[in-house]
């Protein structure tokens, strides 16, 4: 929470380090479930995909011969 400074989710699931980290935003469509959307890279060979407003898992994306680093 920006306002705060308190974190809104801790997201949990990558089994080593998280190597990278990217957002999207949403703006154009007022409409959207979520404003923000989160990608995150690991030495576990796997990105992440959250949303990042309810703090949930959308997609593993498996499949890498090493660490994500961007």
């Amino acid at each position: 929470d920006a306002a705060t400074g308190m974190p809104g989710h801790i997201l949990r699931g990558h089994g080593s380090w998280v190597t990278c980290i990217t957002y999207c935003s949403n703006e154009a469509d007022t409409d959207a479930a979520s404003d923000f959307i989160l990608a995150s890279g690991s030495s576990d060979q796997s990105i992440r995909v959250w949303n990042a407003d309810r703090g949930t898992l959308l997609h593993v994306l498996r499949g890498h011969q090493g660490t994500v680093w961007s």
